[in-house]
């Protein structure tokens, strides 16, 4: 009662208001096309970010009141405001994983000064590190084709009127592109002389018969080189398919009656 209030004193105006926290964060991580993996939501999310290089993770905060402003803040790059919603309570953010890395959210007010971060470790708490102070980042990287010859796998002498029996297993994280095997006369250039049908592009195990005489002609005791060859279907900016090959073996050919 203001009536009672003495006329030679001051008086000031105290407001509650709540204390802003945390509703809700959650990521929707969008992967590169060619990786073949869908758009997932992770709804009660922990702030850490895993997923393949090239991927999009979409961050949504949403707090318990309105805010001003919430600002991402990538280590080693300057923060960025997040989008606001009309309520004021929801923000969101597009984060390229580009690399290992880490990041934060900071609640500020008009004056720019923090009212709080996420995550919220504090120096002197138990147990406090300073990565408390940041949410990770783990960009998966894309790992070259794996392929090898399962026979036969060694130099062998064989003749040059049947073909050779070749085995070999192919295989890739996201998806192999093309599978081929190599031949040439030793000394002379290799070409290709077989496309493996790659029909689960995840790989498998691939048969074919080299016929020796489709690397050119030959004579007695020629010397056959061949190798085998995988190519994944990586697409990013600056980094385009990756490669991998067998070590190359050798076939002696002779002519048997």
């Amino acid at each position: 009662d203001r009536s009672r209030w003495p006329a030679d004193r001051p008086s000031f105006t105290i407001t509650a208001v709540e204390r802003l926290a945390v509703e809700s964060l959650a990521v929707r991580y969008e992967c590169p096309p060619y990786t073949g993996i869908e758009p997932r939501t992770i709804g009660d999310f922990d702030g850490r970010i895993e997923a393949p290089v090239g991927s999009t993770a979409h961050l949504t905060l949403t707090l318990n009141q309105p805010a001003p402003v919430v600002r991402l803040d990538v280590d080693g790059g300057a923060p960025t405001a997040m989008h606001r919603s009309d309520d004021g309570r929801t923000f969101t953010a597009a984060l390229p994983v580009r690399s290992d890395g880490r990041y934060r959210l900071l609640v500020v007010d008009t004056a720019g000064r923090t009212l709080q971060r996420l995550p919220d470790g504090a120096p002197g708490e138990p147990g406090y590190d300073a990565t408390d102070e940041w949410f990770p980042i783990v960009a998966v990287p894309d790992a070259p084709p794996k392929i090898t010859f399962l026979s036969p796998g060694r130099d062998v002498s064989a003749s040059l009127d049947s073909p050779l029996p070749t085995r070999v297993q192919a295989s890739d994280d996201y998806g192999l592109s093309s599978a081929q095997l190599y031949a040439a006369r030793q000394g002379e250039p290799f070409k290709a002389v077989h496309d493996y049908p790659v029909a689960d592009k995840r790989g498998g195990r691939f048969s074919h018969e080299l016929a020796l005489a489709a690397v050119g002609t030959l004579q007695d005791g020629d010397v056959i080189e061949y190798y085998a060859e995988a190519t994944d279907a990586r697409l990013l900016p600056g980094a385009g398919p990756q490669i991998s090959r067998t070590r190359q073996f050798r076939v002696k050919g002779e002519f048997r009656p």
